[in-house]
C-alpha cells in the first residue's frame, strides 16, 4: 500500500478536482516553497563544488619605476621595469577530516527537508481546497433548503391570515406562522453567511475573480444533495510505514540528519587545514614576448593552517550537538503527532458517518411525519401547531444533516492528510526509512 498523489481524485467529483488543480497551480505560498527549494538545491551544489579544486586564471601587467637616488638603486638605465604574466591554475583544500563532505550531506539534507515542506504545502493546500469546496456545497444546500422552508412558511402564514379573518384559527395560530417565518428567515441569513465565506475562502485558494467564481456558483444547476461526492471507503489495517512517508515526518528527518553531519563540520576545525596550489603560464617584461620560448614559468605550494582557540570550536561543537538533540526530540515528536492525527481522522470520519446515516433516516421519518400532519390538519382532525411543529423538526434536521454530512467528507480529507496523501492499495509496501536517531554522535562526519 502506499500514497496516492492526487488522493482527491477518490470523491469522484470532477468539480473538486478541477478546483484543487487550479489552487495548486495560482497558489503563492506554493511559490514560496518552490523558491526554498530550488535555493537549498543552490545550496547543496555550492557545498559539493568545494570538495574539488578551484580553477582560475592569473593574469598582470605592470610596470614600476625605481629612484636612483636611494642606496642600492639600479644602474643608469635601469630606472625602469615592466612585467607580465598570465597563469591558470588551481587551489585545493584536501578534505581529510570530512569538513567539506559533511557540509555537502548536510546542504543535501536541507534540500530533502525543503522538498518535504513543499509536498507538505501542496497536500496542505488541496486539502483546504477540498474542505472549503465541501463547505460550499454545504451551505448551498442550506441556503437552497431555507429559501424553500421561507416560500413555504410564507404560503402558511397566507392561510392562517385567511383562517383568523374567518374566525376558523386563532390569533395565537397566526402569531406562531409568523414567528415561524422569521425562524427560517434568520436560519437563511445564516447561511448565505456561511456560503459567502466558503465563496472566499476558494477565492484565495484559486486565485480568481470574485465575480467570476459568484457567478458561477450562482448559476449551478442541479439538486445539490444529488451532487455530493460520494465518502471514500478506508481500506482496513492501514500499515503504520504508510505514516513515514508524510511529508512533514521527512521533512523532520532531513533536518534531523543536516544536523548530525553539522556535527562533523565542527569537529574538523579541530584538524590542521591543508590546501594546495599551483599554477603555470608564461611570465615577460614585454607582452609579445609571452609566446616566444624561456618565458614559460610555474610554480606550487603547500600550506597548513591550524588555529589554536580550540575553546570556540568546542562551543561550536556542544551547539551543534545541542541542536542536534533538538532535532532527535523534534521528529520524535512528529512521529507521536503523525499516530494522534491519523486516530483521531479515523475516529472522527467513522463518528460522523454514524451521525450521517442516523440524520439521513430522522428525514426520511419526519419527511413522513410532516405529510401526515399536514393531511391531518387540511381534515380537521390536529391543529395548526403540529403542522409547524413537525415542519420546524424536519428543517432543523435537514441543516443538521448537511452540516454533518460536510464535516464527515473534511474527516475524510483529515484522513488523506494524516496519511500523508490518502493511499493505493494495489502498491508495493514502502521502504522503512533508515532511523537516523539510532546513529552514534560521538563521531561526526559522513560514513
Amino acid at each position: 500500500m502506499g500514497l496516492d498523489a492526487q488522493w482527491w481524485r477518490r470523491f469522484n467529483d470532477p468539480s473538486l478536482d478541477a478546483m484543487v488543480l487550479e489552487a495548486l497551480h495560482h497558489n503563492r505560498d506554493l511559490a514560496v516553497s518552490m523558491a526554498r527549494v530550488e535555493q537549498a538545491a543552490a545550496a547543496a551544489g555550492i557545498s559539493r563544488a568545494a570538495l574539488a579544486p578551484v580553477p582560475f586564471i592569473d593574469g598582470t601587467a605592470g610596470e614600476m619605476w625605481s629612484s636612483t637616488r636611494i642606496a642600492g638603486a639600479p644602474p643608469k638605465g635601469f630606472e625602469k621595469s615592466r612585467n607580465h604574466d598570465l597563469y591558470l591554475g588551481a587551489a585545493w583544500e584536501l578534505d581529510f577530516w570530512g569538513k567539506y563532505r559533511n557540509a555537502h550531506l548536510g546542504d543535501r539534507a536541507k534540500w530533502l527537508a525543503s522538498e518535504a515542506d513543499l509536498a507538505g504545502a501542496r497536500l496542505l493546500v488541496a486539502a483546504t481546497a477540498a474542505k472549503s469546496y465541501f463547505d460550499l456545497l454545504n451551505f448551498t444546500f442550506q441556503v437552497d433548503v431555507a429559501e424553500r422552508t421561507v416560500l413555504q412558511r410564507l404560503q402558511a402564514l397566507d392561510m392562517q391570515k385567511n383562517s383568523e379573518e374567518i374566525g376558523f384559527s386563532s390569533r395565537a395560530d397566526l402569531l406562531r406562522a409568523q414567528s415561524e417565518v422569521e425562524s427560517a428567515r434568520y436560519n437563511l441569513a445564516l447561511s448565505r453567511m456561511g456560503l459567502d465565506a466558503a465563496q472566499s475562502s476558494l477565492l484565495v485558494l484559486l486565485g480568481r475573480s470574485p465575480a467570476e467564481i459568484m457567478r458561477k456558483n450562482s448559476t449551478a444547476s442541479g439538486n445539490v444533495l444529488n451532487s455530493l461526492p460520494t465518502v471514500p471507503v478506508l481500506p482496513d489495517g492501514v500499515p503504520s510505514a504508510l505514516l513515514t512517508r508524510r511529508p512533514d515526518l521527512r521533512s523532520a528527518e532531513q533536518a534531523l540528519r543536516a544536523a548530525y553531519f553539522d556535527v562533523g563540520v565542527v569537529r574538523a576545525d579541530y584538524f590542521p587545514q591543508i590546501s594546495l596550489t599551483g599554477k603555470t603560464g608564461w611570465a615577460a617584461e614585454e607582452a609579445g614576448d609571452l609566446s616566444l620560448g624561456g618565458s614559460s614559468s610555474w610554480n606550487y605550494g603547500l600550506s597548513l593552517r591550524l588555529p589554536l582557540d580550540f575553546w570556540t570550536t568546542r562551543f561550536r561543537e556542544l551547539m551543534t550537538e545541542a541542536r542536534c538533540r533538538e532535532s532527535v526530540a523534534q521528529y520524535e515528536k512528529a512521529v507521536q503527532s503523525a499516530f494522534r492525527d491519523v486516530r483521531n481522522a479515523l475516529i472522527r470520519q467513522t463518528l460522523l458517518a454514524d451521525a450521517s446515516a442516523a440524520l439521513e433516516r430522522q428525514i426520511a421519518d419526519l419527511t413522513e411525519a410532516v405529510d401526515k400532519a399536514d393531511d391531518r390538519y387540511r381534515n380537521g382532525y390536529s391543529n395548526f401547531l403540529d403542522v409547524l411543529d413537525a415542519d420546524r423538526e424536519l428543517f432543523a434536521a435537514q441543516l443538521s444533516w448537511a452540516q454533518t454530512r460536510a464535516q464527515q467528507l473534511q474527516a475524510t480529507v483529515d484522513v488523506c492528510v494524516a496519511l500523508g496523501g490518502g493511499w493505493e492499495a494495489d502498491a508495493s509496501t514502502p521502504a522503512q526509512v533508515p532511523n537516523v536517531v539510532e546513529h552514534d554522535l560521538s563521531v561526526g562526519g559522513a560514513e
